[in-house]
């Protein structure tokens, strides 16, 4: 365990969760944003890839809550939680920036998981005084972490999209 980061996989297929995102942004329920996040749009205004109405989505929301719950060794109860799907590709033309999530609220998790990484890059976290701390290449895997980490989602390298999921969880 590096910076805290605590690994939890998911039994989920990649290739199953890779094509309902695709069918979705094909059907245009999962839309991009100027970050090239994409991310669900719902008729009553709700914004979250895990509240979508479907039984694997289900089991990710759960097994992300499952994650949280672990890390502080306790159920949380009284949460919410906000995720999407990034996509990325050599030439997409928006490059990731370093960012951390949430630094004013000290209960606030966030989680990554990669469903699909080819050649590409993982998410760097960087250390003081020593070489930054990249996650491993895991594939269905949450990456757990105190929201407030700063860090820089991996680039993708190759012309085959790179999928991951990202949520974050706020308790109280």
């Amino acid at each position: 365990m590096v910076l805290g980061i605590k690994e939890y996989p998911v039994n989920i297929d990649p290739d199953e969760l890779i094509e309902f995102i695709d069918t979705s942004i094909t059907e245009g329920s999962l839309t991009k944003n100027m970050a090239h996040v994409s991310k669900l749009t719902f008729h009553d205004g709700k914004d979250d890839f895990l509240e979508y109405d479907n039984p694997m989505i289900e089991r990710l929301k759960w097994s992300f809550h499952d994650a949280c719950s672990r890390f502080w060794g306790m159920d949380v109860f009284d949460y919410q939680i906000n995720s999407w799907v990034y996509v990325d590709w050599d030439d997409n033309p928006i490059e990731p920036y370093m960012h951390s999530h949430n630094p004013e609220n000290p209960f606030t998790l966030s989680g990554i998981m990669y469903v699909k990484l080819g050649e590409s890059g993982t998410t760097m976290f960087p250390m003081p005084h020593c070489d930054p701390y990249f996650l491993p290449k895991k594939l269905m895997t949450w990456f757990i972490f105190p929201s407030n980490l700063p860090h820089l989602p991996g680039k993708g390298i190759e012309n085959e999209k790179r999928y991951s999921l990202s949520a974050d969880l706020y308790y109280g």
